[in-house]
C-alpha cells in the first residue's frame, strides 16, 4: 500500500509539472506564458474600494479591530482607526456597538510607524464611561 500511494503522488507531481510546462511555449531561447490572463479578476481589482467598513458589535475594541483580519492584522495599529474615523470616536477607548468605522488600507508606511508609536505610548487603560476632555496624547 505505501508503495503504490508513493507512485501515485508521483504521477500527480510529475503530471503537475508537465501541465505547468505545456503552458508555455518557447520562442528564441525563451518562454512565453500562453496561458491566458483572468481579466475579469484585473478588472474587479481595479475598481475595488482601497478602504472597508467594520460594524462595531458589543465588547470590540479599537486593538481588537484593528488586530483582526478584517482590520490590519497588528492590533498596534488602532490608532489609524481612530484618525480615520475621527467624526464617530470621540474617546478611543470609547466605541459602541452599532457605529460603523471605515478601514483604510492606504496609509503610508510613516503613518503606520506613527501609529505604532502612538499606540505604544498611550498610558494603561483606566475604565471611564463618559469621553476624556483631553486624550493623554495627540493622535493626529
Amino acid at each position: 500500500m505505501k508503495f503504490s500511494m508513493k507512485l501515485f503522488l508521483l504521477m500527480a507531481v510529475t503530471a503537475g509539472f508537465a501541465a505547468g510546462c505545456a503552458g508555455q511555449k518557447r520562442i528564441q531561447g525563451s518562454q512565453v506564458p500562453t496561458t491566458p490572463v483572468n481579466t475579469q479578476a484585473s478588472a474587479t481589482s481595479s475598481t475595488l474600494n482601497p478602504n472597508t467598513y467594520y460594524t462595531v458589535v458589543s465588547g470590540n475594541t479599537l486593538w481588537g479591530i484593528s488586530g483582526s483580519s478584517k482590520g490590519y492584522n497588528n492590533p498596534l495599529e488602532w490608532p489609524l482607526i481612530f484618525r480615520a474615523n475621527r467624526d464617530k470616536i470621540q474617546d478611543p477607548d470609547l466605541i459602541y456597538p452599532h457605529q460603523i468605522f471605515e478601514i483604510n488600507h492606504n496609509y503610508s508606511t510613516a503613518d503606520v510607524a506613527k501609529a505604532k508609536l502612538d499606540a505604544a505610548l498611550t498610558p494603561k487603560y483606566v475604565p471611564h464611561t463618559r469621553p476624556r476632555k483631553t486624550l493623554p496624547i495627540n493622535y493626529f
